[in-house]
């Protein structure tokens, strides 16, 4: 067992003894490699979960999800995320989800630095769960479809898009620095 001295919570545990585990079961488990284009038209590999009808923006190993509320208004109340995070029917994410695969590549290097630079766990380092809210408006700020802005808020980050110099609409999520 590998236990957390700051709270007692395990946070592995290894059996030498030999057992039999269900595919399905051991699948949803483990991350399982993806890939798609990111909001700059890049392609990107990195970790999702396999789930029964293809493949999620969740990795479990680094205990971060990706969510997008398509257009949703984050100055309304309640606002409210999907019951899952994004999913696909197949592992290449394709070039339909850039802002949510920027969002999760972006945020997956940044707990990585955090974890082998900075030897944290996490933003609290305590090794709190990211969920990341792409495609966001607020009608309090900006008309839509542009919100120019991105911001960590209660307790997740949200992005918002804006009208590049080309006319297209590039998602906050792009940019490393914004997440870090």
């Amino acid at each position: 067992y590998l236990v957390d001295a700051h709270d007692g919570a395990v946070v592995f545990h290894y059996s030498s003894a030999p057992r039999a585990r269900g595919k399905a079961r051991e699948q949803a488990a483990m991350p399982s490699k993806c890939q798609g284009l990111d909001a700059l038209g890049e392609s990107q590999e990195f970790f999702g979960q396999a789930v029964a009808e293809g493949y999620e923006l969740s990795d479990p190993m680094r205990r971060m999800r990706t969510f997008d509320i398509a257009g949703g208004d984050i100055s309304a109340d309640p606002i409210r995320l999907p019951k899952q995070p994004i999913r696909h029917g197949g592992a290449d994410f394709g070039g339909d989800y850039q802002a949510a695969v920027s969002a999760h590549v972006n945020v997956g290097r940044v707990l990585d630095f955090y974890r082998s630079i900075l030897m944290r766990d996490s933003v609290d380092d305590k090794g709190m769960e990211i969920i990341s809210v792409v495609n966001c408006i607020s009608s309090d700020d900006e008309d839509p479809p542009d919100w120019s802005n991105a911001t960590w808020w209660d307790g997740r980050m949200w992005y918002g898009q804006m009208h590049d110099a080309g006319g297209q609409v590039r998602s906050f999520a792009a940019f490393l620095d914004v997440i870090a």
